[in-house]
């Protein structure tokens, strides 16, 4: 398998004790795909690896070949690109990004710590979740730029961004459990509560920004929850045996893709966003995390008008872009 290459320096593939500037080097645009694609992440030849399926053809194209695993793929708004973490060794990860169809990886923090869940506000800038010490807080990176800026805002795991950009969610686990956080323009974050839904894990918002999935235990079982942004009209998704998680809304908000091992087999599957006419997309037989759904059909709010909206949103907490 081929090896990444950073500009201006050699790739880290295990945790070296030393400083590396790489040059600032615009990254090229790519071509966003034709058609809808839910990319994922899942085991391939020992690694996990980063991999596409045409939500109509159900085609597969397998994105990263890496001696190391990748995860958490996130396309940006267009699709031009995809950002994703990974493990470079020694306990290190970092945040990447690519183009849509696997080409021009190139490494976009290099903190030797815990960099980790990207995700996209504009189509040129990623917030992640670093961790220094033992605490967590969201930077943000332009991936023209190769420089890392803390918000100066607290954060767990499992970021998400609202498609509006003015208030993002997490996941945080302390001594109190496992519980969804929401926080706002002003920077003042809550529990967003799940009773009934234990152990509430990977959250993501609807494509209007009103209400979130996610992934809770009940009686044991891991299965898909909806909740409205405000707390109000919690609801089970789905109810089987086996365990359902990483739901993903589509980009038109009809239906919600997730992760499942019903019947026997692992695979990527598809219900309508009230529940029901549940239908199984593909098998993977090493199993499929992290989903992430693009529609080109879907592209109804500008990159360069979210990003607006966005940098209102930082600077009124002090960022400088």
């Amino acid at each position: 398998m081929a090896a990444r290459s950073d500009v201006g320096c050699r790739q880290i593939i295990t945790l070296v004790l030393a400083v590396c500037t790489p040059l600032a080097v615009p990254v090229a645009s790519g071509r966003a795909p034709a058609s809808s694609q839910i990319a994922y992440m899942s085991p391939v030849g020992g690694n996990w690896e980063i991999l596409a399926v045409d939500t109509t053809t159900r085609e597969v194209a397998q994105l990263t070949r890496n001696r190391v695993d990748d995860y958490a793929p996130r396309w940006s708004p267009t699709g031009e690109h995809v950002a994703f973490y990974s493990d470079v060794g020694g306990f290190n990860w970092e945040v990447f990004v690519m183009r849509s169809d696997g080409t021009d990886i190139r490494r976009l923090t290099h903190r030797l710590d815990l960099d980790m869940a990207p995700t996209w506000y504009g189509d040129r800038t990623v917030a992640y979740t670093a961790r220094t010490g033992k605490a967590f807080a969201v930077h943000t990176t332009d991936i023209d730029a190769d420089a890392s800026e803390p918000l100066g805002v607290p954060s767990g795991v499992a970021l998400s961004w609202s498609p509006t950009a003015r208030r993002f969610l997490y996941v945080s686990a302390d001594a109190k459990g496992t519980r969804l956080r929401i926080c706002s323009g002003d920077g003042d974050c809550r529990d967003l509560l799940t009773p009934g839904a234990d152990d509430p894990v990977m959250p993501r918002w609807s494509p209007r920004g009103d209400q979130i999935t996610f992934a809770g235990h009940t009686a044991g079982v891991r299965d898909v929850y909806t909740i409205a942004a405000d707390g109000a009209r919690l609801a089970r998704m789905t109810n089987h045996p086996a365990h359902d998680s990483h739901p993903v809304w589509s980009p038109d908000g009809s239906q919600i893709a997730f992760s499942s091992r019903r019947n026997g087999n692992f695979g990527i599957y598809t219900m309508d966003a009230e529940g029901g006419n549940i239908r199984r997309l593909i098998n993977v037989d090493a199993g499929a995390s992290s989903l992430d759904w693009f529609d080109p059909r879907e592209l109804s709010v500008s990159p360069l008008g979210k990003r607006s909206v966005a940098w209102a949103w930082l600077r009124r907490l002090g960022h400088r872009p």
